[in-house]
Formats: structure tokens, sequence, C-alpha cells
């Protein structure tokens, strides 16, 4: 499949309490990576399963529920978000480890995120 979905988050008001309930609920293991900060759902590698996880947000975008797409090349993915008449919300950016980041909404206002890896 070309551009997959390869994350998934939720940028919460408090991720440590919202972790807390999916724990309970869902009976997931979170556990926090203290470097981002973010409650990552343990997942095995069976097919389908994507990795994703909970976070506290710094305000720079809304608190949200969004799906990574993992493209070749963002800055063009972004270029063409822009010619198709929507605004990039955030990015692109270089998360150290992760890769080059941008968040946009779609016309019907549903926010996504891209991922370019890196290509080491």
């Amino acid at each position: 499949m070309k551009n997959p979905v390869v994350w998934w988050e939720i940028n919460a008001r408090d991720g440590e309490k919202l972790s807390a309930f999916y724990r309970e609920v869902l009976e997931w293991e979170m556990p926090l990576d203290e470097k981002s900060g973010i409650w990552e759902v343990e997942r095995d590698d069976a097919p389908g399963n994507i990795g994703g996880g909970i976070f506290t947000g710094q305000g720079r975008l809304p608190t949200h529920r969004c799906l990574l797409v993992q493209v070749e090349d963002i800055d063009r993915v972004c270029s063409r978000v822009k010619r198709a008449g929507q605004e990039i919300l955030q990015g692109p950016y270089a998360l150290e480890g992760v890769g080059r980041l941008a968040f946009f909404r779609d016309p019907e206002g549903h926010m996504l995120g891209l991922i370019e890896r890196p290509t080491d």
C-alpha cells in the first residue's frame, strides 16, 4: 500500500489520566516513554497492528485524535495539501529518532499527520 497509516495518537489535556483510563478499560500496557513523554501502547507484530500512544500536548495543536500517514516526500505532500486549499497546521519539522512530521486538516476538518522516515 502506498502511504500507509503507521501511527495513531491522542493529544490529551491530561495524558497521565487518559492513559490510566485506557489501561483500565482496554487493559492496554502503556508505559511512559520519559524521552518523548508518550504513553505508548505496547503491541505485538500481528498483521494490521500499528503503533500509537497518548501524550499531553503543549498547546501547539488542539487536543485531538490523529492518524499519521507515512510518505516518501513530506514537502511534496504538503505542497499538494496547500494546492488543494488546505492549511498546514504544523510543520514540516524534524523529531529526533522519528523523522519529519507535519499536520493538516482535510476539507471536512479531520486532522491527519504525515511522517517521512529517515532514509539512513
